[in-house]
């Protein structure tokens, strides 16, 4: 992953991360509820993938979150 791609996984991992917290919900539920795998939602958390934008939007929907406060 170029540096770039990197602070942005970074950021998006701190606030996935902080949104969970808030809200009270753990990745397994997650996972659940958007049907995304719960090792990918283990990879967004620690920063070592970022999701295609397709799955971006599907992760914000179920936090409730806008696009922008997640990046």
């Amino acid at each position: 992953m170029n540096r770039k791609r990197q602070m942005i996984a970074n950021r998006f991992s701190f606030n996935l991360s902080r949104q969970l917290l808030i809200k009270g919900i753990s990745q397994r539920e997650l996972a659940i509820q958007t049907g995304i795998p719960e090792a990918n939602i283990s990879r967004y958390i620690n920063g070592l993938r970022l999701p295609k934008l397709d799955t971006f939007i599907i992760i914000c929907e179920a936090l409730r979150v806008k696009l922008d406060d997640m990046i």
